[in-house]
């Protein structure tokens, strides 16, 4: 019976990693799935095509939401196309919707639902190195957009303790750090359903992630993760040729959304997602986290990080280890 997964946590979190993962064991039961590769940025990362719906939502909508009904009705359609292959099993992953990640269950009813979260000390590094924004969508995190990020977190009581100076800071580092703790929190707080993954303990649960998706264990200990095979999804092919418009053209639309000139079906000449097939026999990569020596972080940042991790790791010990572990 086909299943609909969602997967939530921020940039370099290993949520692709576990995407390819489960698209895999997927793959053993069905000819092909669909994946969502972040939505609110692609239609299909795969072919290149940008979401402007997608990316207006993200901007626009709620940050934090624990109803549908939080909601715009074109962000529930929005959501609706995500999910609009019934027949197949449909695997999405979310990097900018950890605070929403609670209302987008509640209105997919998905089958299992999963959150990554990795330290901030190794997680900052990462994104530095490719001068990464958490909150963004591919231009400079603008002030007007940040600000209702902030008053949102506020209203949430996410930001209770902490000092003015981070709230009001304008350094990059420091807001992809308010970002990560506080849709982290929210997350943390509202997910009683979802299984709560700290990104080091990954590559620890993928016998009992097999167990949970097929129902039985598969051990995958004697083959080994390569980066490259994860980052150019040689695992996996594409089936959907690309539709619409050239990627030239994409580029023009960008810019042109960016001055929010975009007519909103511009995204109707492309099918969200990507149809995807396995490629041989034993395409299956597991995942071996690297070992690297990361600074250590500001005192106002590491007691972030204290905090969301310690959290995580609770919840992570408190849920069942008889449904993935």
């Amino acid at each position: 019976m086909p299943k609909s997964i969602n997967i939530f946590g921020v940039a370099r979190s290993g949520t692709k990693v576990l995407q390819l993962f489960i698209t895999e064991l997927m793959l053993q039961k069905e000819n092909r799935v669909r994946l969502n590769y972040e939505p609110y940025y692609w239609v299909s990362r795969k072919l290149g095509v940008l979401n402007f719906t997608g990316m207006r939502l993200h901007l626009h909508e709620p940050h934090f939401a624990t109803s549908k009904n939080n909601f715009h009705s074109s962000h529930l359609t929005f959501l609706e196309n995500l999910y609009a292959d019934t027949d197949i099993s449909t695997i999405t992953k979310f990097i900018r919707a950890n605070g929403r990640a609670y209302a987008i269950n509640e209105w997919s009813q998905v089958d299992h639902s999963f959150l990554i979260v990795r330290s901030l000390k190794d997680l900052l590094p990462s994104l530095e190195k490719l001068k990464f924004n958490l909150f963004s969508v591919g231009q400079k995190m603008e002030t007007s957009f940040w600000s209702k990020f902030i008053r949102e977190a506020k209203e949430k009581g996410l930001t209770q303790g902490l000092p003015s100076p981070l709230l009001d800071s304008a350094n990059n580092q420091t807001k992809n750090a308010l970002y990560w703790y506080c849709t982290n929190l929210d997350a943390l707080n509202n997910l009683n359903d979802t299984i709560v993954i700290p990104y080091e303990e990954l590559a620890n649960y993928s016998n009992g992630i097999s167990k949970l998706i097929l129902g039985t264990s598969i051990d995958y200990n004697t083959r080994q993760f390569n980066g490259n095979d994860i980052h150019n999804d040689r695992v996996i092919k594409n089936l959907q040729p690309l539709q619409g418009a050239k990627s030239s053209l994409q580029k023009a639309k960008f810019y042109a959304w960016q001055r929010f000139t975009v007519p909103q079906n511009i995204d109707s000449f492309y099918t969200q997602g990507d149809l995807v097939e396995k490629v041989g026999q034993n395409s299956f990569v597991e995942f071996k986290g690297k070992k690297s020596t990361t600074p250590d972080l500001d005192p106002m940042l590491e007691e972030l990080n204290i905090r969301i991790m310690r959290l995580a790791q609770e919840k992570h010990k408190k849920q069942s280890s008889a449904n993935y572990a």
